[in-house]
């Protein structure tokens, strides 16, 4: 069986002192700081919480939440300014600047003598005592009731605590959840609007990257389709060939370009809405056709820049880099985790004829090297 034995104290000291406004300012700033620190925090944590909320949210009035966030940070910076003013103002009334105060301890109560003024208070009256680091403090619900300096007390004012505590005055919890509930909530909110704002942004940011990579492979599909025209039509009037030089490194291919030129094609379709780059085209010296039997697996256009998309991620950041490949049958192929233009040649050559095989590596390899060419020119302007 446990016992709670209180040890018996016989506590008798007087202490007289002369206190000053400075010395007074010092011990109030130290104990208000330490006491009020938690909605310290708090207001500091509302400040942000109005901040974000006026920068982020699309409202028209989001200048309100500035308009509170400075009322709370103004609130910060006069709190204890204007509990001073206050404080001051008793003191002076009760004299304690002018004549010297007198403070006789016992073990159950406590008498101060001030001029004409007395006090005399149990220490059970107290509802709690902070310790600080030079000073005991004794609380009266929320408002400081007395301070003693430590080295006013022979063992540094342990007696005076444990009288305190065997009052029934309890020591302030510092980390209670009481304490600091109300900084726990205004962290929770920040958090969670935090999640509310990254989610908005990556879902933003899906939407964006899905708009251009719908709108790239939509101009790829037109793209073939009028290719195929175009082919047609050439067969029909006996051109069985198209004419395409490799040598230049322009960023779209000059048969597209003269396609546009003659309104075969839209102009609009020729460029990559994401990179603002023309797509690569493979002049095989034939016409095309849609139904052949290699026409699934042989290239014709694709983009500029390898890897120039990311897979949509709605959650996590950017997905695998992909690169858009439009076939001869007019369908559009996502390739995913390519490093150069020569993969597309290795992963369909052996499904297509050599001729186009070949034609397709030169084209793969001349347009990596004038990829790195470009590359390297950009970065000397650089």
């Amino acid at each position: 069986m446990l016992l709670n034995i209180k040890k018996d104290i016989h506590m008798e000291l007087t202490i007289t002192e002369q206190i000053d406004e400075a010395e007074a300012k010092r011990r109030n700033r130290k104990f208000f700081l330490t006491f009020y620190v938690n909605y310290y925090v708090a207001y500091a944590l509302v400040v942000v919480l109005f901040s974000l909320c006026g920068l982020y949210l699309r409202i028209e009035a989001n200048y309100l939440f500035y308009a509170l966030a400075l009322a709370y940070l103004i609130s910060i910076l006069i709190w204890f300014p204007r509990n001073w003013r206050i404080r001051r103002a008793m003191y002076r009334k009760t004299g304690q600047f002018e004549h010297p105060t007198t403070i006789h301890l016992t073990d159950t109560f406590m008498e101060i003598t001030c001029g004409e003024n007395y006090g005399k208070n149990e220490y059970g009256v107290f509802s709690e005592y902070i310790e600080l680091k030079d000073d005991i403090a004794i609380i009266n619900q929320r408002t400081c009731a007395a301070t003693f300096r430590k080295k006013d007390f022979p063992d540094g004012g342990k007696e005076f605590i444990q009288c305190l505590e065997n009052a029934g005055v309890k020591r302030l919890s510092f980390w209670s959840f009481k304490r600091w509930w109300r900084a726990l909530l205004a962290i929770v909110l920040i958090l969670f609007l935090c999640l509310l704002f990254f989610l908005d942004s990556q879902n933003r940011s899906w939407i964006h990257e899905k708009s251009l990579n719908t709108h790239c492979v939509s101009n790829l599909k037109m793209l073939m389709c009028d290719l195929l025209i175009y082919s047609a039509e050439q067969q029909e009037v006996g051109n069985m060939t198209f004419t395409q030089s490799l040598n230049s490194i322009e960023p779209q291919s000059l048969i597209l370009q003269k396609l546009a030129d003659e309104e075969y094609v839209l102009e609009a379709c020729l460029t990559c809405p994401k990179t603002s780059i023309g797509y690569i085209y493979v002049p095989y010296n034939r016409p095309l056709d849609h139904s052949s039997a290699t026409a699934a697996n042989t290239p014709v256009l694709f983009d500029w820049t390898i890897g120039a998309h990311n897979k949509c991620s709605r959650m996590w950041g950017k997905g695998a880099p992909q690169t858009h490949i439009a076939f001869e049958d007019g369908h559009v192929s996502v390739e995913e985790n390519l490093r150069c233009h020569l993969d597309i040649y290795e992963r369909y050559a052996p499904l297509m004829s050599k001729e186009d095989a070949e034609i397709l590596r030169k084209c793969c390899e001349e347009w990596g090297h004038n990829t790195v060419l470009l590359d390297k020119l950009d970065s000397k302007e650089l």
